[in-house]
């Protein structure tokens, strides 16, 4: 028989662990949080810089002290989680299958469930130019893991394509480890970070942006030597030696469990469709974080575990009152 929990809550990043804590203040006993990765944090994990946990903690702080302190209290509450384990299946029934190095194949099951699986960067096709015959290509998001999780510089000369938030915390780094960021290329005429003081991150480490451009042509021969550069206005084109280049890709929901289960997803947008307490079309299963939005930043993250941990323990007690 399958072991039954009271809430499962699938992906142990912010988002997880901030909709465990909500359900078990708010009086859901049994919790299970199941997180693929060798610990929890999900992407504040190599988020080294601060900025992050000002409407929790009342400062701001670094990703692993907010990872720090939401692991505390899942210690002070008893939650259970596992770690370095793979759902690989969760059916229309609500049985959740799920495998790991200690305990091999297991089967699981609980009165509702909190999928917190996130959102990882998948290329689409939009980038159009050939990139797969060279190395030191890379995407932001695998950057910002190997600088400030590796220590591994990816290149001494780059150029990064998009003038985002991320865009801009990666050239940071990387100027910091001490590579020569050669050029931000942006497509638009503006720059596209949202938050003022990684607006000033090209000014404050002099790190030039070319607006209204594109990358046109990666040149080398093993790796990547020199990129094109093509400005739209003057549609004059320029070149920039470089050994990395940096590209910004689509960051895409984890959606292939919740289909597995015949959950509605949105067409357009590919993520599951929700009500107003982010409950799926199947009852008893919600989502949160940036499986709902993959825009969505860590503050907006925690708020959706927070309402989904709530709206779980609702389902719960209404579950408990009409079976018990």
């Amino acid at each position: 028989m399958a072991a039954s929990y009271d809430l499962i809550v699938i992906g142990g990043g912010p988002s997880g662990m901030a909709a465990a804590i909500r359900a078990k203040e708010k009086g859901v006993k049994d919790i299970l949080i199941i997180e693929r990765e060798e610990d929890l944090g999900g992407a504040l994990v190599p988020c080294i810089h601060n900025g992050f946990g000002k409407d929790v903690l009342g400062k701001e702080v670094t990703g692993p002290e907010l990872i720090h302190f939401f692991i505390s209290k899942l210690d002070e509450f008893n939650i259970e989680y596992k770690l370095s384990t793979i759902v690989i299946d969760f059916n229309s029934e609500g049985i959740i299958t799920y495998m790991n190095p200690k305990e091999g194949i297991c089967f699981i099951k609980a009165k509702s469930v909190i999928f917190a699986t996130g959102s990882r960067e998948k290329y689409t096709g939009k980038i159009h130019i050939a990139t797969k015959n060279y190395t030191g290509i890379y995407t932001l998001g695998t950057v910002h893991r190997l600088i400030n999780l590796q220590g591994y510089l990816p290149g001494k000369e780059v150029v990064i394509m998009d003038s985002s938030d991320i865009s801009m915390i990666v050239a940071r780094s990387l100027v910091v480890e001490g590579a020569d960021v050669k050029a931000i290329i942006e497509s638009s005429s503006e720059i596209k970070a949202t938050q003022s003081k990684n607006k000033e991150i090209p000014k404050d480490f002099n790190i030039p942006i070319l607006y209204n451009s594109v990358i046109k042509e990666v040149m080398g021969k093993e790796r990547v030597s020199k990129v094109k550069i093509l400005n739209k206005e003057t549609n004059e084109y320029s070149e920039i030696d470089c050994d990395g280049l940096v590209l910004s890709v689509a960051w895409r929901s984890e959606i292939d469990l919740l289909k597995k289960a015949r959950i509605k997803i949105e067409e357009r947008s590919l993520t599951p469709l929700i009500n107003e307490d982010l409950m799926t079309s199947q009852k008893g299963v919600f989502v949160c974080g940036t499986l709902i939005n993959t825009k969505s930043l860590v503050k907006r993250s925690i708020e959706t575990g927070y309402i989904a941990g709530e709206a779980a323990e609702k389902y719960i007690r209404e579950y408990t009152s009409i079976y018990s």
